[in-house]
């Protein structure tokens, strides 16, 4: 369906949030990443879509670096990727409303990595 609408609505980017839920198999089993991706993933591509796809990390655990750890399950899912970007939670004031973020280029296929850069944003508070 989504090649379907994305060819007829000429759609060129395709956010899937997240990676898990969508992918209805077993995230640590290469030959279910590798599935997927030549399935579904693959085919959209070959359209000339965009496809960003958001994915979780585990949580950090006593002694481990935040931005050593990659996506959780198979390693495929990263190789596959053209460029992947790593998202790190600095600061949050929840009562201001605001979160600052830092973001770390890990892979790029097309140039070079971008260094870390940081941003803030602000939540409107109704």
């Amino acid at each position: 369906r989504a090649q379907a609408a994305c060819k007829q609505l000429g759609i060129t980017l395709l956010v899937i949030d997240s990676w898990g839920p969508f992918m209805q198999g077993d995230m640590e089993s290469a030959k279910d990443v590798l599935r997927f991706y030549n399935e579904h993933l693959r085919p959209l591509v070959d359209l000339g879509v965009t496809v960003l796809i958001v994915d979780h990390q585990s949580r950090t655990q006593e002694g481990q670096n935040y931005q050593k750890k990659g996506a959780f399950g198979s390693v495929y899912k990263e190789n596959l990727a053209r460029s992947v970007l790593q998202i790190e939670r600095v600061q949050e004031d929840r009562e201001a409303g605001t979160l600052q973020v830092r973001v770390r280029h890990r892979k790029s296929n097309f140039g070079p990595r971008l260094d870390p850069y940081e941003g803030r944003g602000h939540r409107r508070v109704r």
